[in-house]
Order: structure tokens, then C-alpha cells, then sequence
């Protein structure tokens, strides 16, 4: 008996401090069974007869009173006629809802017959051409940007190529964004070949060409000299512009070794202690005499 009413305590301490939901206690069999709470009401609670703990005593149920036959037939009748009404209602509105489906009654493989043949009518959608760019199999193809067989640099020059058969198209990278346009020309290449032009007009046979009003036609031949370089013949000096602008603050003449801690003394360190100037003198009393009166300092 103490066994059971010991598995009983600490079942009711596990179920209190342990346990959160009724799932924990039902999986876990924390239950107390009744033999055990027999055991803990004698121990611990108030002690009962031994005909209420018996399981074969049966609870007295109180008497009921006998049912009124007449009362049954009349509720019975009253609820099959409202049966029987409801019935009649839900019939007419499942008729008018059969009726009025008739005419919308389709089949499904006929619906998808129609679906693929209205498919079949729509025009194909227009393809785009694309231009795809290999790798030549002979030559070496790089993917840096700063070496001359470069790989985007090929494709470039490929795309330009197919760009130039049909002058009056553009291409895209992508046709939702007008950003995705690709030039027609590369810009870099033309002015590299607009500048390596114009270098060319200016050198003739007889010299650089110069502009400009000229007395005859062969004076615009005439050789551009460059100026004498008188620099080179000047006696170089340091910051000779800016001598008498930018100073420096302290003198960086160079040392000997034997007097590199001048430099270091330059600056020279305040005193330990600091010597008060002198008081001043006191000013002498001056002494006014006035009418009637003796002398005022």
C-alpha cells in the first residue's frame, strides 16, 4: 500500500512540475490509478468506509418518471411533417437548378478540342534572329581585358561585322530594355581611325601642311620647326619660382655627423621654472590742499 501511495505522490509532483499540457501527462501515464488514490485517501486524507470504496457498490440513480405515450406520438408526428416539408422544398429547388444547368451541360473533351484548335489559329510569334559567337579553333582566346585576343573583344568585332551587312537594323541584347542596344559602330575603333586620318592630311610629301592665308600655293608646304630649346642651357635652380613665397620654417641644411644633434636642438626647452617679473613700484602719494580743510590723501 505505501508503494502505491509513494508512486502516487510522485506522480502528482511530476504532473505539477514537470508536465505543461494534458498530451504530456496522457503519453507519459501520470495518471493515477484509483487503487492508488484509495491508498492516498487513507493515508493522507480523511479515512472512508469500506462500503464506499468498494467498486461493485452501484450509484442509486433517482427514480425517472414514466413516459407519456401520447406526448411521443405527438412530437413524432409534428417532426415527420416537417421532415416531409423540407423534403418538398429541397426537391423543387433541385429540379429548377437541374432545369436551368440543362442549357450550360458541356463536356470537357469538347472544351479542350476548342481550346487547342483556338491555339492553333494564333499566328507564331515572330523569332528574333540570334547571332551566336564561337571561339576560333586556331587561335588562342583569352578572358582578361588587357590582353589583345581577348574574348569580348572577338566577339565584338564578329557582332560589328553582322551588324554592318544590314545598316538599317539595330540589334539588342534584349528586346524589353532600350538600354540593351548595342551601337552600331565601335565608337573606340572610328575615333582611333578619325585620328590616325587627320595625322595624315597634316604630313605631305614636302612637310607638315599649315593652315591659314598663304601668298602662294606652295608656301602652305612649309616645315614646322620647333623652337630652340633654351632650357637646357639654363644653369638649373631649386625652387627658384616660389624662393621668396614659400619658405621653409627651419633650415634644412645638411649636418656632419659630428653635429647631428644640432638639428635635434633646435628648439630649445622652456625652464623648470618660471621666474615672476619684478612688482612694480608703488607711485608716490601726491597731497592737494583744499579751502578749509586739512591735507586729503
Amino acid at each position: 500500500e505505501r508503494r502505491r501511495v509513494f508512486q502516487a505522490l510522485a506522480r502528482i509532483h511530476d504532473i505539477c512540475y514537470n508536465s505543461t499540457t494534458l498530451w504530456d501527462v496522457t503519453v507519459r501515464d501520470l495518471l493515477p490509478s484509483s487503487a492508488m488514490i484509495k491508498d492516498l485517501s487513507q493515508e493522507f486524507g480523511m479515512p472512508l468506509s469500506q462500503e464506499e470504496l468498494t467498486d461493485e457498490k452501484l450509484f442509486a440513480l433517482p427514480p425517472q418518471p414514466a413516459p407519456n405515450l401520447e406526448d411521443y406520438h405527438s412530437r413524432n408526428s409534428t417532426l415527420t411533417l416537417e421532415i416531409h416539408a423540407h423534403q418538398e422544398k429541397y426537391l423543387q429547388w433541385r429540379s429548377a437548378m437541374l432545369l436551368k444547368n440543362k442549357d450550360k451541360k458541356h463536356s470537357f473533351i469538347q472544351k479542350n478540342i476548342t481550346e487547342a484548335y483556338q491555339v492553333s489559329k494564333k499566328p507564331p510569334k515572330s523569332v528574333a534572329k540570334v547571332i551566336k559567337i564561337s571561339a576560333p579553333a586556331n587561335k588562342a582566346v583569352y578572358n582578361y581585358s588587357t590582353q589583345t585576343m581577348n574574348s569580348t573583344e572577338l566577339a565584338k568585332k564578329e557582332l560589328y561585322q553582322e551588324m554592318a551587312k544590314e545598316p538599317r537594323k539595330r540589334f539588342t541584347y534584349s528586346q524589353d530594355y532600350l538600354s540593351a542596344m548595342v551601337e552600331p559602330l565601335d565608337l573606340k575603333e572610328e575615333e582611333k581611325k578619325a585620328q590616325k586620318k587627320s595625322r595624315q592630311a597634316w604630313l605631305t610629301a614636302r612637310g607638315f601642311q599649315v593652315t591659314g592665308l598663304q601668298s602662294d600655293t606652295e608656301s602652305s608646304f612649309q616645315d614646322l620647326k620647333l623652337p630652340p630649346i633654351k632650357e637646357l642651357n639654363e644653369e638649373w635652380k631649386e625652387n627658384s619660382l616660389f624662393a621668396n613665397v614659400l619658405e621653409p620654417v627651419l633650415d634644412r641644411d645638411r649636418w656632419s655627423w659630428d653635429r647631428h644633434h644640432v638639428d635635434f636642438d633646435l628648439y630649445k626647452k622652456p625652464p623648470p621654472f618660471l621666474e615672476l617679473p619684478p612688482s612694480p613700484a608703488p607711485k608716490p602719494v601726491t597731497v592737494r590742499k583744499k579751502k578749509g580743510n586739512g591735507p586729503i590723501s
